[in-house]
């Protein structure tokens, strides 16, 4: 058992610690808070503020590089495609209709989902067939991939053009 004298003794030794780390603790954030940002090394370029990021209408970052565009097929023509793409689902500021081209190398598919899926099913498996640029129509949905980046390009030339069949 210890005395009423032992018990002040003792919470004035951890009261005094406590007091100890609070101030520490509040030294350390006000030296942070005041701190001078140090340069990027070199070479490397410091992040845009967000203010300069360009978003998409749902307000996600636009990334620097663009590979594949979504939408839908407005006018099919020999060597191009036409498509409406939505910004809301595509790296773009607002709509735009996209002129893609394509020669031999290009590769066309046609990306077939199933009709019903089963309550049970974890993986969504679709189904893949070759198709060629004549099989592709108005209104068709599809979705166009290049090596490139097309980041901003109106027209590009498409490696991949995958329609989509639901």
């Amino acid at each position: 058992m210890i005395t009423k004298k032992e018990f002040i003794i003792i919470l004035s030794v951890f009261a005094t610690i406590a007091a100890f780390f609070a101030a520490v603790y509040l030294f350390s954030i006000k030296q942070s808070r005041f701190k001078q940002p140090t340069e990027p090394p070199s070479g490397i370029q410091p992040p845009l503020t967000d203010q300069n990021v360009p978003r998409t209408s749902t307000g996600v970052k636009i990334p620097e590089t663009v590979y594949a565009y979504n939408g839908v097929v407005l006018d099919a023509g020999d060597g191009y495609i036409s498509i409406k793409a939505a910004s809301h689902n595509n790296y773009l500021t607002e709509d735009q209709v996209l002129k893609i081209g394509f020669n031999g190398q290009t590769k066309f598919v046609r990306y077939i989902l199933p009709k019903a899926i089963p309550p049970d099913v974890k993986f969504i498996q679709g189904k893949e067939e070759q198709i060629s640029s004549s099989q592709i129509q108005n209104g068709d949905k599809v979705e166009v991939y290049s090596q490139e980046n097309i980041r901003e390009a109106l027209e590009f030339k498409a490696d991949i053009i995958r329609v989509l069949e639901f």
